[in-house]
């Protein structure tokens, strides 16, 4: 197994309809971002539910082994920058470089998951839906918390993740 998988199965499941596995920001990591982000409340509260996905797989799949993954490992990543991602609802996002988070992904491929998008890209979603149209309305705002991710005077936003488990998708999240 990988760097942060264990020997130890969670469970052994089949995923009629895909999976989606979370880390979750550290209180420490929360504050850090919610203090260097507060601009981006211009355009309206970031999500409550703050968090990287560390897979999304909407394929089927039978008979995959999730391992067991303790709860006090911590994942690093350094926050990057804000990027607005004009998807179907429109997102900012806070994108991460992290060996950490891209390791457990790949461990989680080669477990026999597949991600549903063609890039892994760590990240955690702050804002959504957020229309284009919103988007430019307050591009002020987001140029601001973007300066405060990237040049802050405190340095870079070293953050810390912990596992936040899985859920199975089904029909009405596909």
């Amino acid at each position: 197994m990988g760097r942060f998988l264990q020997h130890i199965r969670e469970c052994v499941v089949d995923l009629p309809q895909g999976i989606f596995i979370k880390v979750i920001p550290t209180t420490d990591s929360l504050k850090l971002i919610t203090h260097r982000c507060f601009e981006l409340e211009y355009y309206k509260k970031l999500q409550e539910d703050l968090h990287c996905t560390v897979i999304y797989s909407t394929t089927p799949t039978r008979n995959i082994d999730l391992p067991f993954i303790s709860k006090k490992l911590r994942f690093k990543a350094i926050a990057t920058k804000l990027e607005y991602w004009p998807t179907n609802e429109g997102n900012i996002v806070l994108c991460l470089d992290s060996s950490d988070l891209q390791s457990l992904h790949e461990q989680f491929l080669a477990a026999g998951l597949k991600h549903s998008f063609s890039e892994y890209k760590p990240h955690v979603t702050l804002i959504n839906p957020l229309s284009l149209s919103q988007f430019q309305l307050n591009e002020r705002a987001f140029r601001a918390a973007n300066q405060q991710v990237q040049n802050s005077p405190q340095g870079p936003m070293a953050l810390e993740f912990y596992y936040g488990g899985y859920s199975i998708l089904d029909s009405t999240l596909t």
